[in-house]
């Protein structure tokens, strides 16, 4: 039996080779297991809901968290601050009962 030795150049090649069709036979297997799940879920007559547990596609489910309201804000450069997270310089000193007075009022 002879052994080959192969260069660096085409044991890379080889790789190159491998990893497209890799990439090839994924797709081809991932486009027919959607292909089958769609034509499954025709023929069932079944509902977005009833398939994914109520979820629906869309912001609201997207992990995204809403905005905190703001509702300290300085009266000098009138930025805010909504009491969540590290409290700003122009807040830290204040004592809690102080910071009423940085309250923003609706």
């Amino acid at each position: 039996m002879t052994e080959t030795k192969l260069t660096a150049f085409e044991i890379q090649a080889k790789v190159d080779e491998l990893l497209k069709l890799l990439a090839q036979q994924q797709k081809e297997e991932r486009d027919e297991a959607i292909a089958s799940v769609k034509e499954l879920i025709a023929k069932s007559k079944l509902t977005v809901e009833e398939v994914f547990g109520g979820a629906k596609p869309g912001p609201k489910n997207s992990g995204a968290k809403a905005k905190a309201e703001q509702k300290y804000e300085d009266p000098v450069t009138k930025k805010t601050w909504s009491g969540r997270g590290l409290a700003p310089v122009w807040i830290k000193g204040v004592s809690a009962e102080g910071r009423t007075a940085f309250l923003i009022k609706k």
